[in-house]
């Protein structure tokens, strides 16, 4: 689901004890780490003064009535992931990259809820969050396909032999309508590619969902 606080959604995913905190190009796992949209069961935003910031059940979000600044200051989905990995374990929990890139612990049992407050207290800590979102409307989806086909391109330069990627009648309706933000780096991970085992990939052709909203 399309994430408006930061570029791209850290994910968790909870499995036989284990959390995974994933960039998965805009897409929220099963539970989250992020605050969700509001729903009938989800309490508006509220602003806490002693942080000075907004909160929905305890987690940032964007101020009500702010705007998406291009210029402003930002975080990328990558840096996100450094700020709440070097966060979780100041606190004590251990955290390795897994081989998609994402992050991962093991949670021992009764563990959970200790996890879950320590990272949104690291979420608060350091501002993620706060950030106005892009507006989703169909420039911004022109705009974000353009950068993945320009990757997917830059992925061929290098001798990958990438997968088509979807149409933009697609990727538009997957954005405009389903909240999902697609990227050319899960296509080809759901083609069997692995684009994570070298950084020559990302540093090369960096996948647009980092920088979801700037590119």
């Amino acid at each position: 689901m399309y994430r408006p606080s930061h570029a791209l959604t850290v994910g968790v995913l909870i499995a036989a004890g284990m959390m995974v905190l994933a960039g998965c190009s805009g897409q929220q796992a099963p539970d989250t780490i992020a605050t969700p949209a509001p729903t009938a069961s989800t309490p508006t935003p509220t602003y806490d003064a002693e942080k000075d910031m907004w909160l929905q059940n305890g987690w940032p979000v964007p101020d009500p009535d702010a705007t998406f600044d291009p210029n402003a200051p930002w975080l990328t989905a990558s840096e996100v992931q450094a700020i709440v990995q070097s966060c979780l374990s100041d606190e004590g929990w251990d955290l390795e990259l897994n081989t998609r890139g994402g992050l991962q612990t093991n949670i021992p049992d009764g563990q959970y809820d200790a996890f879950h407050n320590t990272l949104r207290e690291c979420y608060v800590k350091n501002r993620i969050g706060t950030a106005a979102p892009a507006p989703l409307n169909k420039e911004l989806a022109t705009r974000e396909y353009a950068a993945q086909i320009a990757t997917r391109d830059c992925l061929i330069g290098l001798g990958i032999d990438v997968p088509e990627f979807p149409s933009y009648t697609v990727y538009e309706d997957d954005l405009l309508v389903n909240g999902f933000v697609n990227s050319i780096y899960t296509v080809a991970d759901a083609a069997g590619i692995d684009l994570y085992s070298d950084p020559i990939y990302q540093q090369t052709c960096p996948d647009p969902a980092d920088s979801f909203g700037h590119n």
